[in-house]
């Protein structure tokens, strides 16, 4: 008996001091966070107070050794003392090399990472440092004998992340169908991007050649199949061969470069699949593979040989293709060349640069054209020369002017083609918008005068996102601009459209952790980490509801009263929701459970699109799942009967909704299609296509562009289908383009109509009103 009470009082004292160090811990960790965010950092530098805020993170994983959070913390934040200033080489390897041993005991501790928000020990949702790509040191110090040290540690780096990915995906037989074929080999795409941080460009090159021929084996063996298989499937660029980490990185330059002529010299079996393929768009990748061999190849390697290589190229594309080759369109069929030219001319430090392109170019069409000045004549020497004078472009302000009539026939769709052009018209166009220029604004009047162009600055620099941790966060609601601004107890501000004012709100008391904002029904919406904040624009007041998830949302609405939140950030996918004070919580569906729900059968992490409502108690939203890629398309959550069904299977990757202000609800299934939704059947209907040199787009009854990929959202469709979409500085006619009005955009974080005739961009410096005339 006096055993037995000495073994409670031991076993009561022991959870005692468990619970005082569970508290101790806790206690660290949120002194951690709080100051984690008022440190300035960024993706390579850390402050002098770095080693203080990971002293509080190291105590509470030691207190609490058993908690994933702590742990994981502790130890992404020590090897992030990389970018300490005054580190040595030597003292990042040994960074390094603890990390490796903090990860062995870290797998052995957690075979499995439970948490969502932690997907792999290479990547920390708390933290804004990124401590695997040190490219900046790399370039400022490193010794060719560092190089080939790091690259080793490098090698080791990607063993423990491809074991991960294998993982995670190990219960996935890839060999059942060809269209699983195609998600292996869009697995191994993603791979080799999540491995660019640590890796050089010879292995990137070597990895991207065999990934390039797997991709075309599984292209022709689903031909066989199905030989009306649409282009969806066409290769990514940025995993094309010759893959590069950098075009600038010298280490094992010379070695790349003769890899890439040995492969391009031998393209016996990538010709071979070419042919047996027969889609143009391979026909032309292996014309492009033959222009570099041709200039890696050459005596050399001059700008001349170059030309000359570019030239025969060119030849080659007009011939398949039927098209001419043109400033607006020659980087679609040259982009990997290009890479190859400038890695070749950071080595050898000769010139070769976008002018011995555009010289290419206009040497090769010779005075086809009628039009006596062209874009890559004009824009692109004033891009060049800004890039080394970053105040050249107010000095072409006359010049731009004087030639005004000829600009004007430069519509913005006709611009953005993926080129030198393309990166000039973005610099001019945010050029002349520039308020604290009063002759840039006279420039844009004289330049589009279809239009009434009025700016309104921000009241003060506080608006401004280089001057605040977190940025400025705005969303559009009744024709009202609402800007969040930072992320430590952050300003609420309103400019009304109709008075043309900024007016002060109540600000949010509280610190944000990546947050979104949303309008909808009445309040506005933060959502941050496992919190949401509403602010009732009624009574002026905020509400904040806590721990309402704990993995962070992509969406969130209002509709019968009801907060809804939606969470698919690449984590498990789930919709949750409460009243407007936190109360009567419902958990609807999460993929975690997913053996409830047909729908989710089999899904574990996604991508998610913002939460749409498309009528009362009918949400909407698309999902793009990783590797599974017939898992993802369109979704319906009736909120009535809590039914969620998959309206269209459709694949949809980097997923975006938005709805217009006259009720349509616009979609992507991709970054060169657009669709719209039906009112009634909510199923998608093709709406706009960008044709590219392949002829990717194939979705009839749309409008089509001769446009580059481009991310729209935000955007604006009038009713008279004229699209304004200032992310991207585009502004069409999509009924009749070459009819636009003539005008450039500046870019813009947010887009929101006034009437038929008028809208309004918020851009870095302000509010810019425009009004078209007639």
């Amino acid at each position: 008996m006096k055993f037995s009470v000495c073994a409670i009082g031991f076993v009561f004292c022991f959870m005692l001091f468990s619970q005082s160090r569970e508290k101790e811990a806790d206690a660290f960790y949120r002194e951690y966070m709080k100051q984690l965010k008022t440190i300035q950092c960024s993706q390579n530098t850390v402050p002098p107070e770095w080693d203080s805020a990971g002293q509080k993170i190291a105590s509470a994983a030691v207190l609490v050794p058993q908690n994933m959070v702590y742990r994981h913390d502790a130890m992404f934040h020590r090897v992030c003392g990389i970018y300490k200033e005054n580190n040595t080489w030597q003292d990042r390897f040994s960074l390094y090399e603890q990390f490796f041993r903090d990860v062995a005991v870290f797998k052995k501790d957690f075979p499995k990472i439970e948490n969502p928000r932690f997907r792999s020990v290479f990547y920390n949702p708390d933290i804004p440092v990124m401590p695997f790509e040190p490219f900046s040191l790399i370039q400022k110090d490193a010794t060719s004998a560092e190089r080939r040290q790091l690259a080793g540690i490098f090698s080791r780096f990607r063993a423990v992340m491809a074991e991960e990915i294998r993982e995670k995906y190990k219960d996935i037989d890839f060999r059942k169908t060809l269209e699983k074929q195609f998600d292996l080999v869009r697995l191994a795409s993603w791979c080799t991007e999540n491995l660019r941080g640590v890796t050089d460009n010879l292995t990137m090159v070597r990895e991207s050649y065999n990934l390039e021929l797997e991709f075309m084996r599984c292209f022709q063996a689903a031909l066989r199949r199905n030989p009306g298989l649409k282009e969806q499937y066409v290769y990514q660029p940025r995993y094309r061969f010759p893959g590069l980490v950098s075009d600038y990185d010298l280490f094992l330059a010379a070695e790349t470069l003769e890899e890439i002529a040995k492969i391009c010299s031998s393209l016996k079996e990538y010709e071979d699949l070419a042919n047996r393929i027969g889609r143009p768009f391979f026909k032309l990748r292996a014309a492009e593979l033959h222009a570099i061999g041709q200039f890696l190849n050459s005596k050399n390697r001059t700008g001349q040989e170059y030309q000359d290589a570019l030239e025969k190229l060119f030849r080659q594309v007009e011939s398949l293709t039927g098209r001419p080759v043109t400033s607006g369109n020659y980087y679609e069929y040259a982009a990997r060349m290009e890479a190859v030219v400038r890695l070749h001319a950071a080595r050898s430090g000769i010139s070769i640069d976008g002018d011995t392109v555009q010289r290419a170019v206009l040497s090769y069409r010779g005075k086809k054209t009628e039009t006596p000045l062209m874009p890559e004549q004009f824009l692109v020497p004033i891009h060049l020369e800004s890039a080394r004078d970053g105040s050249a472009v107010f000095r072409k302000m006359d010049e731009i002017a004087k030639n005004a009539k000829i600009i004007r026939q430069w519509k913005s769709h006709d611009l953005l083609t993926g080129n030198p052009v393309d990166l000039a018209y973005g610099m001019v166009a945010d050029a002349l918008y520039n308020m604290h220029n009063p002759k840039a604004f006279d420039t844009v009047r004289t330049l589009f005068p279809d239009f009434e162009i009025r700016e309104i600055h921000f009241p003060d620099d506080g608006y401004r996102p280089d001057n605040l941790y977190g940025g400025v966060h705005v969303c559009v609601l009744d024709k009202n601009f609402y800007f969040l601004l930072g992320n430590s107890s952050p300003r609420l501000t309103v400019f009304s459209a109709k008075t043309g004012t900024f007016s002060e709100l109540p600000p949010l008391k509280a610190d944000l952790t990546r947050p979104k904002f949303f309008a909808s029904a009445g309040y506005l919406i933060v959502a941050s980490g496992g919190d949401v904040h509403l602010f009732d624009l009624a009574d002026k007041t905020w509400t904040t509801i806590r721990d309402l998830s704990d993995v962070e949302a992509t969406g969130c609405l209002i509709s019968g009263n009801r907060l809804y939140r939606l969470a698919g950030h690449l984590v498990p996918v789930s919709l949750v929701s409460c009243d407007l004070k936190g109360g009567k919580r419902n958990v609807h569906f999460a993929s975690s459970r997913s053996q409830e729900l047909p729908e989710l059968a089999g899904v574990r992490t996604a991508q998610t699109s913002q939460l749409v409502e498309a009528q009362p108690g009918k949400l909407l939203f698309t999902m793009d799942v990783p590797v599974q890629m017939n898992r993802g398309g369109l979704f319906l959550f009736d909120t009535d009967t809590g039914k969620l069904s998959r309206v269209s299977s459709m694949r949809t990757s980097m997923p975006f909704l938005w709805k217009n202000p006259d009720g349509r609800i616009f979609g992507n299934y991709d970054y060169i299609r657009i669709f719209v939704i039906d009112r009634n059947s909510f199923r998608p209907n093709p709406f706009l296509s960008f044709v590219t040199h392949s002829g990717m787009s194939g979705l009839s009854g749309s409008y089509r562009l001769n446009l580059r990929p481009v991310p729209l959202f935000p955007a604006l469709v009038t009713k008279d289908d004229t699209l304004i979409a200032p992310a991207t500085r585009l502004y069409v006619n999509l009924k009749a383009p070459a009819s636009t009005l003539p005008l450039w955009l500046p870019y813009g974080s947010a887009v929101m109509e006034l009437d038929d005739r008028s809208f309004a961009i918020s851009n870095h410096c302000g509010i810019i009103l425009f009004n078209r005339k007639k």
